[in-house]
């Protein structure tokens, strides 16, 4: 539409641009990814692409192929790649991110050239033409972002994230997913996905323009701190949350046919909120091919917020292939529980002879979440626990502390090891890198069994 309008295009460039994509479109259908009986969110991108090409060029001999294809095998990946629970099944959060643009923006094209004259909603329209299984995924994958962002409104980083976007519609910081819930909210017409504090994305005018607006502003919107605590059994994601306070922790699988493409030795690890200030966060991902050692080094146990034992890798160990993380640990339980003012989640893994057990307690009226950390082995061992703090705060003491104002957001104890502070590196988006806080504790040499007791207190109030 816009290259046709007022005529601003010569005749002989859009001729050139329509052959360019016209080849595009035959390159793709002659090159889908989905060798080795493995199809992932590079299939999926094959078949998104395809369906752009064919809704956007109707006149081509085969686009009506091109197109009817694509919303078939749309189907047929959503109910291969998303879980019942509505998270993506490569074990990234902002894989998950990817693949929701994918499906999403590809739904929204073929509603928006399909819907029937008369008011059928966009929701009505998507579920007359991928049927209703289909919906009730995406729908449930909005839900999940819901879940998993945190009370600021960024994205947890679990497994890799490569800053990968399908179309990028405004400019954010690339853990900003807030955009994402106002897509949702209209598309579905969904009170829930519509959260007062988290606004309505601008990016949402360009899709749904000023009536998306005002579908928007008529639902009845609630606050952060009415989101629950969620878990996501198949991804293995927990959430807890109490007000502004919030912990997610990973203890899932390693992605499709325990393969491990994007996931990371991040089992039992946790990112923790409280009253709204990040505290202690996963370290990302920073780079894939270009330095392996660095690869590595971010996929690695010492490098989540996690127990680690002897220096042994949960999966591992880490060389050869940079796209590979076998799943070779056990994942013996997972459980979330909920009080009034305060959620419970227990989960216990065990690997290379090494049972660890993990108790996390997030308290409303204390504003503290308890981790209670429990290891045994077979023969004598040592053990570290890592917590890598936001590059915004710095350690004074047991203080956590703004970096910018020197306020005290947060304290911290810990019962059973010795403590030190060291510096790592950050990577809140593909290829970059700051250097943050990190509390390291080292818990003695013991015979068959260790214990260790972590406390981090919120030190504001709201």
């Amino acid at each position: 539409e816009y290259f046709h309008a007022d005529n601003i295009l010569a005749p002989h460039f859009l001729h050139r641009l329509y052959s360019s994509i016209h080849e595009h479109g035959q390159f793709i259908c002659h090159h889908l990814e989905h060798g080795g009986g493995l199809r992932t969110n590079h299939y999926l991108s094959d078949i998104t692409g395809l369906l752009f090409v064919a809704g956007y060029c109707p006149f081509f001999r085969e686009s009506r192929e091109w197109l009817d294809f694509s919303i078939r095998e749309l189907v047929a990946e959503m109910a291969n790649q998303v879980y019942a629970d509505g998270c993506h099944f490569e074990a990234s959060t902002c894989y998950h991110r990817l693949a929701l643009e994918l499906f999403f923006f590809a739904t929204l094209l073929v509603v928006v050239r399909e819907r029937k004259s008369g008011g059928e909603s966009y929701r009505q329209a998507a579920e007359r033409v991928f049927g209703s299984d289909y919906l009730e995924r995406l729908h449930r994958m909005f839900v999940a972002v819901l879940h998993l962002l945190k009370p600021n409104g960024r994205m947890p980083q679990i497994g890799d994230n490569d800053s990968g976007r399908f179309l990028v519609l405004g400019t954010r910081d690339v853990l900003d997913m807030r955009y994402l819930l106002s897509f949702g909210a209209v598309f579905f017409d969904e009170p829930q996905l519509k959260v007062e504090e988290f606004g309505f994305s601008e990016d949402a005018l360009w899709l749904f323009g000023r009536g998306g607006y005002d579908t928007w502003s008529s639902l009845t919107g609630r606050s952060v701190e009415t989101i629950d605590s969620r878990s996501f059994p198949q991804a293995g994601w927990h959430v807890l949350r109490q007000g502004h306070n919030y912990c997610l922790v990973s203890c899932g699988p390693n992605g499709p046919n325990g393969k491990g493409g994007h996931a990371h030795n991040d089992k039992l690890s946790i990112e923790l909120v409280l009253d709204g200030h990040d505290v202690v966060v996963d370290p990302g991902t920073y780079t894939y091919t270009p330095w392996p050692d660095r690869r590595n080094r971010f996929r690695s146990t010492d490098y989540h917020n996690t127990v680690q034992i002897d220096g042994c890798e949960q999966n591992g160990p880490l060389n050869g292939d940079l796209f590979s993380l076998p799943d070779r640990m056990n994942i013996r339980s997972a459980r979330l529980t909920e009080i009034p003012g305060q959620t419970t989640f227990e989960g216990e893994i065990d690997y290379a002879g090494i049972v660890h057990k993990r108790t996390l307690r997030l308290d409303r009226q204390s504003r503290q979440c308890r981790i209670d950390d429990h290891i045994s082995c077979s023969r004598s061992f040592g053990a570290e626990t890592r917590f890598h703090l936001s590059p915004d705060v710095i350690v004074r003491g047991t203080g956590i502390h703004e970096k910018e104002t020197g306020r005290r957001l947060a304290t911290f104890e810990i019962e059973g090891g010795g403590t030190k502070v060291q510096t790592y590196d950050y990577s809140p988006q593909y290829g970059l890198r700051v250097e943050a806080p990190c509390i390291c504790v080292r818990i003695p040499v013991a015979a068959r069994e260790a214990a260790v007791t972590t406390i981090f207190s919120a030190e504001t109030t709201r």
